[in-house]
């Protein structure tokens, strides 16, 4: 996948730090392969870079530590889901999330300029986030 994104700022108003024009991108690369011959079980593997000035259309969190869709950095995530009854699975997934940029999660104002973190003594630098889950649906 592929995002090209560009901000407008309207008058003096700030986006993104800066009063003109900046553009963004990010690309996403993921599978999500069977992991047995019934195809019930499952593996799979994202990553994710994001440039400077890319601001997606969605902030919705996608993990507890952020969201890989919006980092301003790289992303990595890899998972694996079985099958333990029809309806009934367990899953382990790990997230890490390396940020080049401050304001991955911000949408406007101050809180959405990209500053580089080594050149921020309170950014974050990276998060990581390891999770396992039994899920039944029905």
């Amino acid at each position: 996948s592929f995002a090209y994104t560009k901000t407008s700022p309207y008058g003096q108003k700030e986006m993104q730090g800066s009063t003109k024009d900046k553009v963004g991108n990010s690309i996403w690369i993921g599978a999500d392969m069977p992991a047995d011959e019934d195809g019930n079980n499952r593996f799979g593997f994202n990553f994710v870079h994001g440039s400077k000035y890319f601001r997606p259309m969605d902030y919705g969190e996608d993990t507890l530590i952020g969201s890989i869709a919006s980092t301003r950095g790289n992303a990595y995530e890899a998972y694996y889901i079985k099958q333990l009854q029809p309806h009934l699975t367990v899953s382990l997934k790990g997230t890490y999330i390396k940020y080049d940029y401050t304001g991955s999660n911000g949408f406007a104002g101050v809180t959405s300029a990209p500053v580089k973190v080594e050149d921020n003594p309170n950014a974050v630098k990276h998060a990581a986030d390891i999770r396992a889950y039994i899920r039944y649906s029905f």
